[in-house]
């Protein structure tokens, strides 16, 4: 294998590993938004006492 094909192969892999962290990181932003809405859910159910029956 010559340097440049293994220079080549090095950037293809940084890329990847590039684009793999941009998408953990757009879902840890998914996974607290919907923390939120679940906690949100959760206080309007014990708030009101019609929901928090039904539950």
């Amino acid at each position: 294998m010559s340097n440049r094909s293994r220079a080549y192969d090095r950037v293809v892999l940084c890329q990847r590993v590039q684009a793999l962290i941009s998408q953990l990181a757009e879902l840890e932003i998914l996974r607290g938004r919907v923390q939120v809405a679940e906690e949100n859910t959760l206080l309007s159910q014990s708030a009101d006492p019609v929901k928090s029956r039904i539950h």
